[in-house]
């Protein structure tokens, strides 16, 4: 299920599976940005993150990205109901596989998408937007 704003997904890679899942309404909550700050700053090394925007994730994310640099998702660019979604493992910003759309017109037309495969995992780990 995704919600408007910035949706994450931690995933277990060992048992291919979503352990925690956080919907983060960065359209219109400032707080809710900190709070995504907060929640990707305390993940430890190595955890494996996907993240899924939907709707208008822009509005209020300005204090979380140099956060989300950090991780290897530069998305600084996109602008008003642009899109992204990354899957990062923390710790290896060099790792992360981003995709992204920077206008509201080119959203319409084209979502992001990432495919994925973890070594070790039995599945793949794919998202596309809908």
């Amino acid at each position: 299920m995704q919600h408007r704003g910035v949706n994450t997904l931690l995933i277990d890679p060992f048992a291919c599976s979503v352990t925690q899942q956080n919907h983060y309404d960065t359209f219109a909550s400032a707080a809710d940005a900190t709070n995504l700050k907060n929640y990707l700053e305390g993940l430890a090394d190595n955890s494996l993150l996907v993240v899924v925007t939907c709707d208008e994730p822009t509005t209020t994310l300005s204090t979380v990205l140099s956060t989300l640099q950090g991780l290897g998702a530069d998305v600084s660019d996109v602008k008003y109901r642009g899109a992204f979604t990354f899957v990062a493992k923390k710790g290896a910003p060099s790792m992360t596989k981003l995709d992204k759309v920077l206008t509201e017109a080119a959203s319409a037309s084209r979502q992001p998408f990432v495919n994925v495969m973890v070594a070790g995992m039995m599945k793949f780990i794919r998202h596309d937007r809908q």
